[in-house]
């Protein structure tokens, strides 16, 4: 079901990145219902988390809504430090 839903986002905006999607189904997913609003958190980034249900429901037209909007996000960036120590 979320790989169709996530095909359906990407018909809507195909220059979306596998990042964007990502911040579209957090910044959508909604709270199932209210007899299941037991162990939601607020994470670091200020979206509700759960453990059983993730970022929560996936709502397909609020992601289609977004991602047609969307403004993609920054490529991801890495660093490394390469060792200049002796071997342990």
């Amino acid at each position: 079901v979320a790989a169709g839903a996530i095909a359906i986002v990407l018909e809507a905006n195909p220059d979306l990145t596998y990042r964007d999607v990502m911040y579209i189904i957090a910044e959508t997913a909604r709270i199932p219902t209210l007899s299941e609003t037991e162990g939601w958190l607020i994470n670091g980034a200020g979206y509700h988390v759960n453990d059983r249900f993730g970022f929560g429901v996936l709502d397909v037209g609020l992601m289609v809504a977004k991602a047609q909007k969307w403004t993609n996000v920054q490529p991801r960036c890495d660093y490394v430090q390469e060792y200049q120590g002796r071997p342990v």
